[in-house]
């Protein structure tokens, strides 16, 4: 039988997974994070239409700090927010805007962009992704470079990585929502959104993660995750049932202070429930 969340439990729910987060990147630090954590990857950065497209400068430029190649690709409306000729000094690359673009790319001269682009990716990763955007990579349209290169990349060798962007209205629609957890299902990995002072005037949840939470979370995605927490739920005249700790709960190297901590406000309220733990 499932239960429904109210929003208190939902307030709840988000306050504890907001503090594990925390508590994650807390313990990246004390597991010795350093600036090669991407080193050999190689990202390609997409840029959708949006006033985040600002982000993205800073964003290219913590990767290439912690290791990775970046190779930007952005739309015609991206262009209208930032100039490719920022993006290609900092990430030292050509950017590729069309996809009748004919100078090589991915080593080949065929003029093949959206293929060869996608080939040599460890991951896409489209920040800003506007609603528009994430519209037209849930239906499959493919009518210009970024969007042709998301839909003929390998699917099971390069991860598709979203931030989302926008007014929080639009952010809060059924149809983005809708959007977001079908895009989730087929495989798209949403990194969630920022709250706060948006550009138009009004505050709420839609504008993109700050750079530096970004690259945490593309860190994170690409760290061998070893330690996990299973809950058994055990209760009289019912049969064991297994599930697992969201991922925000498993890292490689948490510090005894770090799993304290998660004890206290997750495990705990579990064992409270008499929910056996099991490590």
């Amino acid at each position: 039988m499932s239960v429904r969340q109210t929003p208190c439990r939902q307030a709840k729910s988000n306050a504890i997974w907001d503090t594990l987060r925390s508590m994650t990147q807390q313990a990246n630090v004390e597991a010795g994070a350093t600036a090669g954590d991407l080193a050999g990857k190689h990202i390609v950065l997409g840029l959708s239409g949006g006033i985040a497209c600002y982000k993205a400068a800073e964003l290219c430029r913590a990767l290439i700090k912690h290791g990775a190649t970046v190779q930007v690709v952005m739309t015609e409306a991206a262009e209208q927010f930032i100039t490719a000729v920022t993006l290609q000094a900092l990430s030292g690359r050509p950017v590729f805007t069309s996809q009748w673009d004919s100078r090589p790319a991915g080593g080949m001269d065929n003029s093949m962009a959206h293929i060869n682009l996608s080939r040599e990716a460890d991951a896409i990763l489209i920040a800003p992704c506007s609603a528009d955007f994430m519209a037209k990579l849930l239906h499959g349209r493919a009518d210009d470079l970024l969007s042709l290169m998301c839909l003929a990349r390998p699917i099971d060798k390069v991860p598709l990585l979203i931030a989302p962007a926008m007014n929080r209205e639009m952010w809060a629609h059924p149809a983005t929502q809708r959007n977001m957890a079908q895009l989730q299902a087929d495989g798209a990995t949403i990194l969630g959104v920022g709250s706060g002072f948006q550009a138009c005037g009004e505050t709420g949840d839609g504008r993109m993660l700050e750079p530096t939470e970004l690259l945490e979370d593309i860190i994170a995605f690409f760290t061998p995750k070893v330690l996990r927490w299973r809950v058994q739920r055990v209760r009289p005249g019912q049969k064991s049932r297994w599930s697992r700790v969201p991922s925000a709960c498993r890292h490689r190297g948490a510090s005894p202070a770090w799993m304290s901590n998660l004890h206290k406000i997750c495990l705990r309220p579990l064992w409270d429930k008499r929910q056996t733990l099991l490590f």
